[in-house]
């Protein structure tokens, strides 16, 4: 007699078993529905299913046991009795195995998904790549005007200087100033809507006083303010200013050319003189 296999028995036990077994019994008598008595000559389970060889007095023929167990064409004769078990533990492993099947399947469009979201993500980081490397390629200190006086008059009165850089521009940033404090937003926030946000590189200096109409007119100028990142990379570059709210008079008058001091100190002016409160004397009769 033929062991029962349980349905944890996997389709490659179960196969090599059968197919180990069912050699030792065969011929077995059979008797079809339709073709009347036979005998099976071959029977060989494969990766899905048992594929079966019936030989009748006129022909012969290969079908799926499952199909026809499925359609009840097969029964097993009295001398094959064998056979019957064969067909129940088919019928059983087989279900075992289209449920193995269908967790495989469920596991490899899992697979499928997660490989085109990675695909569609490392295209995209490489797109964004791409755009950052474009974007810092034009990016060069750029100067705003080549007025020393008008230099002196932007280091008295500038109040602050800042950056704030997108996360994937971090090292953009890094390689040309260092350690400087800035702002850091993160690049892959998204809206309210859940779209990307557009961030860009930006460099703002603020500034006491409207801004000269020398200037007025220029890319990234506004009456109090520059924001411009060329513009404040020349700044700081060229010319010695510094990111933050204090800034070095020597450091940016070593900057300036012998011949064009005079121009700057116009420029500079005088330290303004603060304001003190007149104190109250209170007289006693």
């Amino acid at each position: 007699m033929i062991t029962y296999i349980p349905i944890e028995t996997t389709w490659q036990e179960f196969r090599d078993q059968f197919n180990s077994t069912v050699a030792e019994k065969l011929p077995i008598k059979v008797t079809h529905k339709i073709y009347g008595e036979g005998l099976i000559t071959e029977a060989k389970a494969d990766p899905t299913d048992c594929i079966i060889t019936f030989t009748y007095k006129e022909q012969s023929k290969r079908l799926a046991l499952t199909w026809l167990l499925k359609n009840a064409f097969l029964k097993a004769s009295d001398e094959a009795e064998a056979f019957t078990e064969l067909c129940e533990i088919v019928s059983t492993s087989y279900n075992n195995r289209a449920q193995e099947l269908a967790e495989e399947d469920h596991l490899a469009k899992e697979a499928k998904r997660a490989a085109e979201a990675a695909a569609a993500k490392a295209e995209a980081d490489k797109k964004k790549k791409a755009k950052i490397a474009a974007q810092v390629k034009t990016l060069r200190p750029e100067a705003i005007s080549s007025d020393y006086e008008l230099l002196g008059w932007m280091a008295r009165n500038v109040s602050n200087i800042w950056a704030t850089v997108p996360s994937d521009y971090e090292s953009w940033f890094a390689s040309h100033f260092g350690e400087i404090k800035h702002t850091i937003v993160d690049s892959n926030a998204t809206t309210s809507g859940g779209n990307p946000m557009k961030f860009s590189i930006s460099f703002h200096a603020s500034f006491k006083k409207e801004l000269p109409l020398l200037l007025q007119d220029k890319p990234g100028v506004r009456k109090k303010a520059i924001c411009s990142v060329p513009y404040i990379w020349d700044l700081v570059e060229n010319h010695g200013f510094k990111f933050g709210k204090v800034q070095d008079f020597n450091e940016i008058r070593s900057h300036i050319p012998a011949a064009y001091l005079s121009e700057f100190e116009a420029g500079l002016g005088p330290e303004p003189v603060k304001k003190t409160k007149a104190r109250k004397i209170k007289v006693v009769a």
